[in-house]
């Protein structure tokens, strides 16, 4: 289901169903599809069995959340992005972030992180969201997509393009629930090779390699249209370039991914569970993207910028 959403979202929208950009254009550009998008994830998922606790510590929560906040917006994607529809573009920079957090995500297979008891006991009491404020939440959300187009003016995104996206959230954390992608201890499981056959889970077998299954087969058909149904063209990323951001942003995001068992899409899903784990987990997430976007991504451009200037020899 989880494919075939993003197949939808690209049939009839032109878009790619990269959460972690999702999140970044509603933090950054309150994008009215990308907060319909969410609106959709967290109604539905409000409706669903909560996924379970998987008791860790505080301090690795938040450094998980921390480190997929930083590498999903370095390497600018994530599961979703780089994995379910980068691959079926055949993207080269997608199959080389795949493959680093992947192996990332494996390496760390039984490596213990180092606890820090005192930030671990600041930590252990994170509130979780409860339904109502869930839907407090999604009414905000709601508010801000009214204000966009009727208000603001800022997108005129037209409404067929805003159902699209709120029904592709919908099948999408449908998708995380059916599929178990939405539960860490069972990530956890399938990155934990190390403990042996008996105890590996196969959801990122079935569940995404099976959603990428769905996308390598549609998005080369449906890319051959001139444009997408509700949209004027398809907006596909076009920057092909190997960096080291992407490679290092794959790393961290990765370890991440490993430490915690949650991405940016489960991590939306969990929001809506009421669990503290989720809420301080999203919290330190979108704590990581901000600092990226203020301090990490500027300094790398100054960087980059006087690399480039030329050496004057007196």
């Amino acid at each position: 289901m989880i494919g075939l959403a993003c197949t939808a979202h690209l049939m009839f929208s032109g878009r790619i169903t990269g959460i972690s950009g999702i999140i970044k254009d509603v933090m950054q550009k309150q994008s009215s599809w990308a907060l319909a998008l969410v609106v959709g994830m967290l109604i539905t998922a409000s409706f669903l069995p909560a996924p379970p606790d998987p008791k860790i510590s505080g301090f690795h929560t938040a450094f998980a959340g921390l480190l997929v906040g930083i590498g999903s917006q370095m390497a600018n994607g994530c599961t979703s992005g780089h994995g379910v529809c980068g691959l079926a573009r055949r993207s080269k920079r997608s199959m080389v972030a795949v493959g680093t957090f992947m192996i990332t995500a494996l390496s760390m297979c039984n490596r213990k992180i180092p606890e820090l008891p005192a930030l671990d006991k600041f930590l252990a009491g994170a509130p979780g969201i409860p339904f109502k404020g869930v839907l407090g939440f999604v009414l905000i959300l709601v508010i801000l997509i009214a204000l966009n187009e009727f208000v603001w003016k800022r997108s005129r995104e037209g409404m067929a393009n805003l159902i699209t996206a709120m029904t592709t959230g919908s099948v999408f954390a449908l998708g995380l629930s059916i599929s178990g992608l939405n539960n860490p201890h069972r990530i956890r499981a399938s990155l934990n090779w190390c403990a042996g056959f008996h105890s590996w889970d196969s959801v990122l077998l079935f569940g995404f390699a099976g959603s990428i299954l769905v996308t390598g087969f549609l998005f080369p058909i449906i890319l051959q249209r001139q444009h997408p149904a509700f949209h004027a063209h398809f907006e596909i990323p076009t920057d092909q370039d190997i960096d080291p951001r992407l490679i290092i942003g794959s790393a961290l995001f990765g370890l991440g991914w490993s430490i915690a068992g949650v991405c940016p899409g489960p991590g939306i899903f969990g929001l809506a569970s009421g669990n503290g784990f989720f809420s301080l987990w999203m919290t330190s997430y979108i704590l990581g993207l901000h600092l990226y976007h203020s301090t990490i991504s500027p300094r790398i451009e100054q960087h980059i910028e006087s690399s480039k200037k030329p050496i004057l020899i007196r």
